[in-house]
């Protein structure tokens, strides 16, 4: 063979080492090669519980509420008694698939298969048998279970479905990201499902430029869909001023993208950026209210840029380790403590004391590990910055109420109601 190993072109290897595939279009024979993935990404339904043509459908029918494991050990005695069942018997849309990958030669049958399914009680047990399935007729490869947790796209909750394309895309994302080194060996397929589940994960494999791959109920060849021509640019979330509404959300939102937020209810600037940006927004409505959000697709590169988006935060306190505290507590605080009493315990606790009201700008933010520290503080919403003014200890604190003078000198400071002068503050720049 002339020329050195590493000129040899995979199309004159193929040739010489087959000589009795002389005369056949080689071409072909190497893109073929090529094509072959190991990889499967595979999104799974019911219709093998519930499509009356499948073999399986009356044999599984009412086993869901049985033991898994029973169950199990029935589907493949069942497998191995009924010799006349194979891979390619109409047994569910995702084996359909398989089956047809593996005969055009696209798949190997010594790989990895990922299903990909809800935590309903069908989807678990659809994707359970699945792999029964699919462990019996390809035994050189491997089968895993992957569980979107929260997906029920027939909940009439708005919350819900809000949480079921969030996780969709989460799983998706994480699960593309792990093969992106390899992806040229990766096939997806969205063939089980929620339908409307096939657009959005299509456009997030395009995303990634991993294959998609789909099989029409009455066709007996899979279809490879054309990649969509789109990519997320990450360093447009960091020019202004998209930047600072980004800020402005994650601060409103107690640090969580996904939050749903009443249209009505929201500041006049995130409102006018929906309906100027819809891309970068996600619209639910019911009878009672609309409702906004970031968009579900856009919640995970934020989440890997999250620390691009805290608050800026000042003081007037010059104590760098008294400041360093406030601000990681603050900050692990802000997205914790949520709930009514602990906000009101945590950032509110001057209202226990019963020395302010709740409509004040400046409140007491009551760290309660380590020092136990007390800081006067005021958040400003439009700039997305929190301002300390003063910060004590807990006995400087007990101390202070205790005094008369000084308890009424603090409780006109919390009354005074008027924004921060950010003059007089520093930028804390964290380490």
């Amino acid at each position: 063979m002339a020329g050195s190993p590493a000129s040899v072109s995979l199309s004159m290897l193929l040739f010489e080492l087959t000589p009795s595939l002389k005369g056949v279009n080689v071409y072909t024979i190497e893109r073929e090669v090529m094509d072959l993935k190991n990889q499967l990404i595979i999104t799974v339904g019911t219709s093998l519980l519930f499509s009356k043509d499948n073999l399986l459908c009356d044999f599984l029918k009412d086993k869901q509420d049985g033991s898994l494991h029973e169950v199990k050990l029935q589907l493949k005695d069942y497998l191995i008694n009924h010799l006349e069942v194979t891979l390619g018997s109409q047994l569910s849309a995702e084996v359909s698939m398989v089956n047809s990958l593996l005969k055009g030669n696209h798949l190997s049958d010594s790989s990895i298969i990922y299903l990909v399914h809800s935590d309903t009680k069908d989807g678990m047990f659809s994707a359970e048998m699945i792999q029964i399935i699919f462990q019996h007729f390809m035994a050189s490869s491997t089968c895993k279970l992957v569980t979107i947790s929260g997906l029920d796209m027939t909940t009439k909750s708005l919350e819900s479905i809000q949480t079921g394309l969030i996780a969709v895309i989460s799983e998706l994302n994480d699960l593309f990201e792990q093969v992106l080194p390899i992806k040229e060996y990766v096939i997806f397929s969205p063939i089980g499902g929620y339908k409307s589940m096939t657009m959005l994960s299509h456009l997030i494999a395009s995303m990634y430029q991993i294959e998609s791959w789909y099989q029409f109920e009455k066709a007996k060849f899979p279809i490879r869909i054309p990649l969509l021509p789109v990519s997320l640019d990450a360093s447009f979330f960091l020019t202004e001023p998209t930047k600072q509404l980004f800020k402005q959300i994650y601060l409103s939102n107690h640090f969580n993208f996904s939050e749903l937020i009443e249209l009505k209810a929201a500041p006049d600037n995130i409102a006018i950026a929906v309906s100027s940006n819809p891309v970068l927004f996600y619209t639910l409505e019911d009878e009672a209210a609309t409702y906004v959000s970031i968009s579900p697709l856009l919640i995970n590169p934020l989440e890997k840029l999250k620390a691009e988006f805290y608050p800026d935060v000042y003081f007037k306190t010059t104590n760098p380790e008294q400041n360093g505290q406030i601000y990681e507590k603050f900050l692990a605080a802000w997205r914790t403590d949520i709930l009514e009493a602990d906000f009101r315990n945590t950032f509110k606790h001057e209202l226990d004391l019963k020395i302010s009201d709740s409509s004040n700008n400046w409140h007491v933010f009551r760290a309660k590990k380590g020092d136990s520290l007390r800081a006067i503080y005021c958040i400003d919403f439009d700039e997305a910055a929190v301002y300390f003014s003063d910060i004590m200890t807990h006995k400087e604190y007990d101390d202070l109420l205790k005094n008369e003078s000084q308890r009424k000198v603090f409780k006109d400071k919390l009354k005074a109601n008027l924004p921060a002068d950010s003059s007089q503050y520093i930028k804390f720049a964290p380490k």
